[in-house]
């Protein structure tokens, strides 16, 4: 079975000895050259563009709404603000870390 197997492989590797190395054409080096050398663009059509500014317009109109609606639904309450309760809430009591 191993020997079977190292045959095989042997057949494999051996199997491409003799051939020649594959060549290019001729005519591809100035192809290359021809397609480097010459300058392309995208051109966008107008209805695209039209896409786009219309997309543009309602995700600012969404954004807009989506802010004002945020800001009406939660009022602000000046005495929260003012009040010292804010400030005795701690968040770390104790601030030697490494003992």
């Amino acid at each position: 079975m191993e020997n079977d197997k190292e045959k095989w492989m042997d057949d494999v590797l051996n199997s491409m000895q003799g051939s020649q190395r594959a060549q290019p054409k001729s005519s591809l080096y100035a192809q290359i050259e021809n397609k480097l050398d010459t300058p392309t663009t995208d051109i966008i059509p107008i209805y695209q563009w039209r896409t786009i500014a219309a997309s543009a317009i309602l995700l600012f109109i969404l954004n807009f709404y989506a802010a004002y609606e945020f800001n009406q639904s939660q009022p602000l309450n000046n005495t929260e603000i003012e009040s010292d309760d804010m400030y005795n809430y701690q968040v770390i009591t104790d601030y030697n870390i490494y003992e």
